[in-house]
């Protein structure tokens, strides 16, 4: 009786250790893909559906050693989003978290929901790497943006800071949009 319990242990456990092995080989690969370009500039257009607001601003900002572009923005009544790529200059490891930044509007500030940013631009940015996504400001609960009257953002996301050096600067900036 104990050596057929043990043989029919060790073959549940040989059981669940192939299906495990073909449920990692079966299952594909889910992740998202991000584009990626290496010079940050784009000929399409952002594409803005009714109510909204699209702007392709293409602006570019240095500071502490990394090289940040706002690509477009697109406004819609239930949010902002913000296309951006980070690159590192320097040699140095830099941290910068601007999906746990804030965007103002008027008078209304709103909170960058990381959870909802695509792509991958937060967190320590090692030299020479550049890190591409779209960050996603909501409205606050019951109220809307209104896209038309929108004419520029503050964004205020947060500290860069060089994690050899300790120098640190803050992302604070105004885009106006013509």
């Amino acid at each position: 009786m104990k050596k057929f319990f043990k043989i029919g242990c060790l073959g549940v456990i040989g059981v669940v250790v192939l299906l495990i092995i073909l449920g990692v080989i079966v299952g594909g690969d889910d992740t998202e893909k991000v584009p990626v370009t290496s010079d940050g500039n784009s000929t399409e257009k952002p594409v803005a559906s009714e109510g909204e607001k699209a702007v392709s601003v293409n602006k570019e900002f240095k500071i502490n050693g990394l090289d940040i572009t706002i690509g477009d923005i697109v406004i819609t009544k239930k949010d902002i989003k913000i296309d951006m790529t980070i690159l590192n200059t320097t040699d140095d490891q830099i941290s910068f978290f601007p999906d746990q930044g804030s965007l103002i509007v008027g008078n209304t500030q709103v909170d960058a929901n990381m959870f909802m940013t695509k792509g991958d631009v937060s967190g320590d940015i090692h030299g020479g790497v550049e890190k591409t996504g779209t960050i996603k400001f909501l409205a606050q609960d019951g109220k809307e943006f209104s896209p038309s009257e929108i004419n520029e953002v503050k964004l205020a996301l947060g500290m860069i800071l060089n994690d050899k050096s300790y120098d640190s600067e803050d992302f604070n900036e105004t885009i106006v949009f013509d």
